[in-house]
């Protein structure tokens, strides 16, 4: 049977990542404070206030900070400019994907909206694949790599990364391994499909109003976090 409900101690785990010591949110250089800055730095982007070059150069210091420029990677062996054609698109088709952004909460009441959900957030991955170069994922990137882009610009999903994939499946879901390996193979490389997504929702829209009422002793959540992330947070402490 799936889990549908957070983890008891949900608001502890929360306040527990908010307030690591060194990388958490007390601290303006720390790693966590990264996503806030991208975040920030992505509508401004998308309002005109930067250019293409100084947004990919936010979105790869981002995405090095949260582990994506280690081991085999795609990003170790490239610098920032090869984002510049994701963030170009991510901006371009911002009048699509808006409905989905950071103030988004899955409500079931709202049944076609679920899968409207997975449908446009496969477009952003399969968009931000296309601008990697391909038309498959390229050399050691993975849907950890995508989800991380998608959770920072839009919002709109959990970052999937190993802790949290781990945490997912001990829930009852069923998402691929993640082990260095298994980037090699395009069935767990590419995992965000609709049914992931269309349990993500459902498990989201269970705990709506835990979720949209959660505010750490920092008071950071309400202003910088959507319910994905802060759902993404709490996953990856409960996996530690």
């Amino acid at each position: 049977m799936t889990k549908k409900e957070l983890p008891e101690n949900y608001k502890e785990l929360y306040n527990k990542f908010c307030n690591e010591d060194e990388t958490g949110l007390n601290y303006e250089d720390g790693r966590y404070m990264a996503y806030n800055k991208c975040k920030e730095a992505f509508e401004k982007y998308c309002n005109g206030g930067l250019d293409d070059e100084v947004m990919a150069l936010h979105l790869y210091a981002f995405l090095s900070s949260w582990g994506m420029t280690t081991h085999k990677q795609y990003l170790m062996n490239k610098n920032y400019t090869c984002l510049t054609d994701v963030v170009k698109t991510l901006k371009n088709n911002y009048h699509k994907w808006s409905k989905f952004n950071h103030e988004f909460c899955p409500d079931k009441s709202k049944e076609s909206e679920r899968k409207d959900y997975a449908n446009t957030v496969i477009n952003m991955k399969e968009k931000i694949i296309e601008a990697l170069g391909g038309n498959g994922l390229p050399k050691g990137a993975s849907c950890v790599l995508i989800s991380k882009i998608i959770m920072v610009t839009y919002g709109c999903v959990i970052a999937f990364d190993s802790k949290v994939k781990e945490v997912w499946r001990d829930f009852g879901y069923k998402i691929p391994n993640n082990t260095t390996k298994d980037l090699d193979k395009d069935s767990n490389k590419n995992f965000l499909n609709a049914q992931v997504l269309e349990d993500l929702y459902d498990y989201v829209a269970d705990n709506r109003e835990s979720l949209l009422n959660l505010i750490s002793d920092n008071n950071y959540s309400d202003k910088n976090y959507s319910v994905f992330k802060k759902l993404d947070m709490i996953l990856w402490e409960y996996g530690k």
